[in-house]
């Protein structure tokens, strides 16, 4: 082993945190597709409810 290597050996370097500030934007993003996609299947079966629950 080098030298080099020997004095890096005992040095840990320290853990990227999941949720960097770049992260945090693509979260937001899939929070508010799925929001999205579960309001509008919402709206889908809301407007299935009542088509099925009327007169005609």
């Amino acid at each position: 082993m080098s030298q080099v290597a020997a004095l890096h050996a005992d040095v840990l370097e320290p853990a990227e945190s999941p949720l960097t500030p770049e992260s945090w934007g693509k979260l937001g993003m899939w929070i508010f597709l799925a929001a999205d996609a579960m309001s509008f299947g919402a709206l889908l079966a809301g407007y299935g409810a009542l088509r099925y629950g009327s007169a005609d």
